[in-house]
């Protein structure tokens, strides 16, 4: 395909890059502990954020786009961002800590924010932003979560190899897959039907 823009002003790598629902904005962050909002029809960049003390390695939107979630390495959080906020201090609503690390990502209803460390998976409702599950974790950076599309399966990365498929609400295991790559993965997903 053609590239339609280039996006720059980056001093260190992206890790991270994500389209608001919409398609409006695209969130973007990395290595220079900033976090960046762009304008996808202009390609201006309208905010530069300090997402934390850290490298940021995670972002995602909420579904209706009023929310940013922001997994940091150095940090050690899980950081929640309106970004209808005035400042700094109101724009921040949720901080989740973590040995090192995180992985954020939204269920499609809205209804929870999975986060990842080294040390610990945790579901947060995100009305009340409690935890309302939690697993041990075992791989050394944070590991990888998704929700399915009708927001009913949670799949989490238990091990360096286990990979565990959960029901929400009950947030009971249903089966642990075994991945057959002895390294580190670099993402999982479930398909649109759930299949």
């Amino acid at each position: 395909g053609q590239c339609l823009r280039t996006l720059r002003g980056y001093t260190n790598t992206t890790k991270s890059v994500k389209f608001s629902p919409d398609g409006a904005l695209l969130a973007s962050a990395g290595l220079d502990n900033m976090l960046r909002l762009w304008d996808v029809q202009t390609g201006a960049c309208l905010s530069m954020l300090p997402g934390s003390t850290g490298n940021i390695w995670h972002v995602n939107f909420s579904p209706d786009g009023r929310l940013l979630a922001i997994g940091s390495f150095h940090a050690r959080s899980a950081r929640v961002r309106d970004l209808e906020g005035k400042d700094d201090q109101s724009a921040l609503l949720h901080e989740e800590k973590f040995a090192t690390g995180a992985n954020v990502a939204f269920s499609s209803d809205g209804r929870w924010l999975c986060c990842s460390g080294d040390d610990e998976i945790r579901v947060l409702d995100t009305a009340s932003w409690k935890v309302v599950a939690r697993w041990p974790h075992e791989v050394r950076y944070a590991g990888y979560t998704t929700f399915s599309a009708d927001s009913r399966l949670l799949l989490i990365q238990h091990t360096q190899e286990d990979i565990a498929l959960i029901r929400t609400g009950t947030w009971e295991e249903l089966l642990v897959l075994q991945s057959p790559v002895r390294d580190y993965l670099h993402g999982i997903t479930i398909s649109p039907g759930g299949r």
